[in-house]
């Protein structure tokens, strides 16, 4: 397979890439609580094996996972969270530098979905600006699925699933408690991760920090099978490149 990953690419590689194909995909996520089953980084080893794969199908380089991210679950234990102020301020200037470097796209593709999320990486993109050598877009996978079933619930069987086959390290269902609802919690003010945000999606982190069970039923975590994981995961990879090919005109 072709070398993707920039962190293991020498500069002659890395300067090939990007004149060839000059995409950039940034695999983003947080470190947060995902359940007892699951590793507080299952979002950014997610969201890296997806560029991966789809960096294989486009071309492209893929960035080191990106861990700085705004709420969510600021308040569940093993969270680090930042505020929507840094993260948008973090995207902006790693655009520019991605642009500095000769890139003509880059994609953010969130393994932390939700709405803060994506307001912050679509704001960085927006403050990027438009007619730039460099384009930035937001991938949140599964995207195409509005709304969302209960199976793309947080900690829920699709992360579950999507974790086991990017990195099987990652994930322990023997660790798993489908009786034990409620959640880990940290004594944390929402108004910490509010600034820079609209009022949606300051109401979205008071909304999350006052959870204190699981919204969903998670028994369904334990139906997981290695095929349901490997599929799952192959059906983002080919909706990023989908969208991908869609924007650099191979659609």
């Amino acid at each position: 397979m072709r070398k993707v990953r920039m962190d293991l690419m020498f500069l002659d590689e890395l300067e090939a890439e990007i004149a060839r194909s000059g995409i950039a995909y940034i695999p983003c996520g947080s470190m947060e609580w995902h359940g007892p089953h699951l590793t507080v980084g299952c979002d950014f080893l997610r969201a890296r094996a997806q560029c991966e794969g789809a960096a294989q199908a486009t071309g492209g380089v893929v960035l080191p996972p990106m861990w700085v991210a705004s709420a969510g679950y600021s308040a569940f234990r093993g969270s680090i969270v930042f505020s929507g102020e840094l993260v948008i301020r973090f995207g902006t200037e790693l655009l520019r530098e991605l642009e500095k470097m000769g890139f003509r796209l880059a994609i953010f593709v969130l393994g932390h979905g939700g709405p803060v999320q994506e307001e912050c990486f679509t704001r960085a993109c927006e403050e990027h600006g438009e007619g730039r050598p460099l384009r930035g877009m937001v991938i949140a996978p599964p995207g195409n699925l509005d709304p969302h079933p209960r199976w793309t619930a947080h900690a829920g069987p699709w992360e579950t699933g999507e974790t086991l086959a990017a990195c099987a390290e990652a994930v322990d269902l023997e660790r798993y408690r489908p009786n034990e609802p409620k959640l880990p919690k940290y004594d944390a003010d929402p108004a910490t991760y509010q600034p820079g945000l609209s009022p949606r999606g300051r109401a979205d982190i008071d909304m999350h920090m006052a959870w204190t069970k699981w919204k969903w039923d998670p028994k369904l975590v334990a139906k997981v099978t290695p095929e349901q994981a490997e599929a799952w995961l192959a059906e983002d990879i080919a909706g990023i490149v989908k969208d991908v090919k869609r924007v650099v005109g191979e659609e």
